[in-house]
């Protein structure tokens, strides 16, 4: 049996050098629109199978940078037109004005609830 399928780590491994990463990913999981997060996640992966331990990441940093990954505006929505966004927006506006007559809401601070006028 070749070395670099020994384990799944060196079969991992491997497969990113030989740039056949998404070979061994399940199809499930790629989409068009993910493919550069699933790379640099599987650079961060492959960074902590890294032998020796000083080469490896902290979890602190990996926490961050996968935190750095989650937090990045990548979703589908923020691709579609701001035009949507606003008159979804605006409907929303509309909703709150018939709930609400323009006064500033009340808040009863006993019950820690904000009192809309007009209900």
């Amino acid at each position: 049996m070749p070395e670099e399928e020994r384990n799944l780590a060196m079969h991992f491994a491997s497969a990113l050098k030989k740039d056949r990463l998404f070979g061994i990913i399940d199809h499930h999981v790629v989409a068009e629109e993910n493919t550069a997060e699933i790379k640099e996640v599987a650079m961060l992966a492959e960074r902590c199978l890294r032998v020796r331990g000083e080469e490896r990441p902290s979890m602190k940093e990996v926490a961050m940078e996968l935190d750095g990954l989650r937090t990045m505006p990548k979703h589908p929505w923020m691709k579609n037109d701001s035009k949507e966004t606003e008159s979804l927006l605006s409907e929303l506006a509309g909703v709150n004005a018939q709930v609400n007559d323009g006064s500033p809401p009340d808040y009863d601070s006993d019950r820690q609830q904000i009192i809309l006028h007009g209900r």
